[in-house]
């Protein structure tokens, strides 16, 4: 764009010269901002339609990110597969079964082991668990049973926690089952025997044990009436051949 030039000594040439000016600076203002209002309107009908084309990614719970230029969110596996928990008492012997799956189509053979037992203060303790194998070949979707046996004898106390790790492994990697056990206070129910006056007067007089609506007639033992609070499993027994007899 050719700019006007001023020539000195001219007073209209001049004037003329400076609203063209401010003319032409307007204009380039005016081009400059239609340019960017243009630029935007065309990246932001690029981004609808990307974002269109594009699944959303998820961001979080409940929250969706729609840019589809960001890396997707890392996500590491659980660390514990599966959790057990098992109540007892100290000095019981006890059996904890668990099942290892096999969720492929291939056939599959796993290495099965398990690191110490340790109380609330990461010390192992003196009696540790066994499993019943350490490998197993697992068919397609098939499982194989394992059982984890431990004596809770000395050095287990009740009230209190214990935790292990057992571990499965393919080839390269450690996959967990978390074991928590659980040594519950010992609260044992508790029975109060009768006193034994108290049986004998109620519960082995025979009049308690038959319910009639006539009190059934007295009878005696070779002609002599019997005691009631005397009576025994031998004078039931003369009764009984006395009837017999007549």
């Amino acid at each position: 764009m050719e700019i006007p030039k001023v020539r000195i000594g001219s007073g209209r040439v001049v004037t003329d010269s400076i609203q063209q000016l401010g003319r032409t600076m307007v204009q380039m203002v005016d081009e400059s901002i239609n340019n960017t209002i243009t630029m935007g309107t065309r990246l932001s009908e690029v981004v609808d339609t990307v974002n269109k084309i594009t699944p959303t990614a998820s961001r979080t719970r409940g929250e969706t990110l729609s840019v589809p230029c960001c890396p997707p969110e890392e996500e590491c596996p659980p660390q514990c597969l599966l959790e057990i928990t098992r109540h007892a008492y100290a000095g019981e012997r006890i059996i904890v079964p668990f099942r290892i799956r096999n969720g492929t189509n291939q056939v599959k053979n796993y290495h099965i082991g398990i690191r110490p037992l340790v109380d609330e203060n990461q010390n192992p303790t003196p009696s540790q668990p066994t499993l019943d194998k350490t490998t197993a070949t697992i068919q397609p979707a098939q499982s194989v049973l394992v059982e984890m046996r431990i004596d809770l004898g000395n050095g287990f106390s009740n009230g209190h926690q214990y935790e292990a790790t057992i571990v499965v492994r393919e080839r390269d990697f450690n996959q967990n089952i978390c074991f928590r056990l659980v040594l519950d206070p010992l609260h044992a129910p508790e029975v109060t025997p009768y006193d034994e006056k108290d049986l004998k007067s109620h519960f082995l007089s025979w009049q308690y044990h038959f319910y009639c609506e006539e009190k059934p007639a007295r009878i005696s033992v070779q002609g002599k009436p019997y005691d009631e609070t005397a009576l025994t499993a031998d004078t039931l027994k003369q009764q009984a051949k006395v009837q017999d007899d007549q």
